[in-house]
């Protein structure tokens, strides 16, 4: 038996991945060559659905990165100009040390007011943070 051609263009970005069935070769997912995630495409369904989304949405995202070339540049403490790099992590843990030194409720890091005075003032970057995260992060902090 003869097997169709890949006719989709969604396999430009995806590599499919086959295992061996009943003696025949089906596919069973593919890796997104964007951003390598797997993602399940059998072979019995179309792409019409997630994969299509899903590459979308990844060359959406590398296109976005593609254009951020400015770089984030910031005095240090001893003067000399260094590149900044946003860290989600450090926000958390200076988010969860600050919340405890000043005795502030969890979801004071989820508050829309908290995030438009960081993102407008600090760091157009800034992600917000719920309060299920930031008590997590107490935990282990």
């Amino acid at each position: 038996m003869r097997t169709r051609a890949s006719i989709s263009g969604v396999w430009i970005d995806l590599k499919p991945l086959f295992t061996m069935k009943n003696g025949k070769q089906v596919r069973y997912a593919a890796v997104c060559k964007i951003c390598n995630a797997e993602l399940s495409a059998k072979s019995s369904g179309g792409t019409g659905g997630h994969l299509l989304r899903h590459v979308a949405a990844c060359r959406r995202k590398a296109k976005a990165a593609g254009s951020l070339s400015q770089t984030h540049l910031h005095f240090t403490a001893d003067g000399h100009v260094q590149h900044f790099e946003y860290d989600a992590m450090k926000v958390r843990t200076e988010l969860c040390r600050s919340i405890a030194r000043s005795d502030m409720p969890l979801s004071f890091g989820a508050s829309d007011v908290f995030e438009k005075y960081i993102r407008l003032a600090h760091n157009p970057q800034f992600q917000r943070v719920s309060r299920q995260s930031t008590t997590r992060d107490l935990e282990t902090y």
